[in-house]
């Protein structure tokens, strides 16, 4: 009985840290990132259909976002900045928003609505719609904004928040996806690789 007890607790130490994060309920730093395919998104102010697999960038920085939720407009300034600072190198940012198109705020946050809002701020990156939610939940994603760093071979490498201010750009310290982005293109380690992303639920089709 105790041999099996012992085995037992050894399997849960082994398969545990691929359940998922400390933060997050399906992913966590090393797994691999789930495939998406045939996303409708809206980039350089055309539509076209987004798949992880034709991404060629060594980086791709996978977003979860609604433009009705407050918390993803006091940083998404930062976020085009930040994907434009990358330009010339090989990393592709991708927001992506799950709101369910029969929720009040589906008005605001489906394809339409991203068309406008990427017009409006000049996003520099792919901006898609995903009202059946299923790429979100896949990504364990509960929050927006949340953020997830993968590399050439499409491992998770950091997943959580952009920084330690995600409301206040003038009290960040701490800049989690910047430093994850720039270590992973660097070819070392990411020194954090989880953080509690932090913001409005992901209003996901029920």
């Amino acid at each position: 009985m105790r041999k099996m007890i012992l085995s037992l607790a050894a399997l849960a130490l082994v398969a545990s840290p691929a359940l998922a994060g400390k933060y997050n309920s399906k992913l966590s730093a090393g797994d691999k990132a789930p495939k998406f395919t045939g996303v409708k998104s809206i980039e350089n102010g055309k539509e076209v259909s987004l798949s992880l697999e034709d991404i060629k960038e060594d980086v791709v920085v996978v977003t979860f976002f609604a433009n009705h939720c407050p918390v993803v407009v006091a940083c998404e300034d930062r976020t085009i900045e930040l994907a434009s600072s990358y330009k010339g190198k090989s990393v592709k940012f991708v927001a992506i928003c799950c709101t369910d198109d029969a929720s009040p705020t589906a008005k605001v946050d489906d394809l339409e609505a991203i068309k406008a809002k990427v017009k409006e701020k000049g996003y520099s990156f792919a901006y898609g719609y995903n009202p059946a939610g299923d790429i979100g939940k896949a990504y364990g994603a509960k929050v927006t904004p949340e953020y997830f760093v993968l590399d050439k071979t499409r491992t998770v490498k950091y997943l959580g928040a952009m920084d330690d201010s995600t409301m206040n750009e003038s009290g960040v310290k701490k800049t989690y996806l910047k430093d994850a982005i720039n270590a992973v293109l660097a070819g070392e380690t990411v020194e954090i690789e989880e953080t509690r992303a932090t913001g409005c639920g992901v209003q996901y089709k029920r």
